[in-house]
């Protein structure tokens, strides 16, 4: 463990019921009101994600930030990467497959979380990037009680039927996407809108003009403008 003036640094963080160990940054000054989980992309890991909790601690007092490391090695290595569940190609199919069965690990741990911490799901936000941006549109609509706020970059909703059906409920959504993302399709943020809409949860969308697969500066900031409206904050300037 390492430390700042402000927080803990925690490369081995446990999580009961998870396995490998995740990274958190923990408030050492005051205590944890709010939560901040981040969820990696498809061949990344927990560290991938690690410097956006960095930029974003000092700016979210009281916030503890852990950043998810996903359950399965992707067969073959690949540079030491992980999966939140297999997937050959953005298909319909296997985003809904592989998102029904990964769901119960990202759900585990954020009841162990919440628990941990001491908190309410409206004191917990989402993260997410790439195959991690399905993961917690997956999970943040089939919680018992919507979350503070779902971000998502460069993903998909999988199986929007299917999620018309299950979803218990609807916490505010922001969704980010470039125009030049040549992984995930750009249509699939509009598409995931939609169906958002469409149940009733609050629903906004930022396009990206040329950018790719990944996340920008802009992109970043307006992820921060929402975590602190959400988690009472107030203009970033106070």
């Amino acid at each position: 463990m390492q430390q700042s003036p402000d927080f803990d640094v925690i490369r081995g963080f446990q999580i009961e019921g998870t396995d490998p160990p995740h990274r958190a940054l923990i408030p050492n000054i005051e205590p944890v009101k709010h939560l901040l989980v981040l969820l990696h992309g498809y061949g990344a890991d927990a560290d991938d994600l690690f410097p956006i909790a960095r930029q974003l601690a000092p700016v979210l007092p009281g916030t503890a930030i852990v950043s998810l490391e996903a359950p399965e090695e992707i067969p073959g290595g690949m540079f030491g990467g992980r999966q939140w569940f297999p997937i050959a190609r953005i298909d319909p199919a296997e985003l809904d497959h592989g998102a029904q069965m990964a769901r119960g690990y990202v759900t585990t741990a954020l009841k162990g979380l919440k628990q941990r911490f001491e908190l309410e799901w409206g004191d917990i936000a989402l993260f997410g990037f790439s195959q991690g941006c399905m993961m917690s549109l997956e999970v943040g609509l089939r919680l018992p009680e919507p979350l503070a706020y779902v971000l998502g970059y460069s993903g998909a909703l999988p199986a929007p039927d299917r999620a018309l059906s299950e979803a218990s409920s609807r916490p505010p959504f922001l969704l980010v996407h470039g125009e030049d993302d040549a992984v995930v399709p750009f249509n699939s943020m509009d598409e995931a809108a939609k169906t958002l809409a469409e149940l009733g949860a609050p629903v906004e969308t930022f396009v990206r003009p040329g950018l790719g697969h990944g996340i920008d500066g802009e992109g970043l900031q307006a992820a921060l403008l929402k975590l602190r409206t959400a988690f009472g904050m107030g203009d970033i300037d106070a």
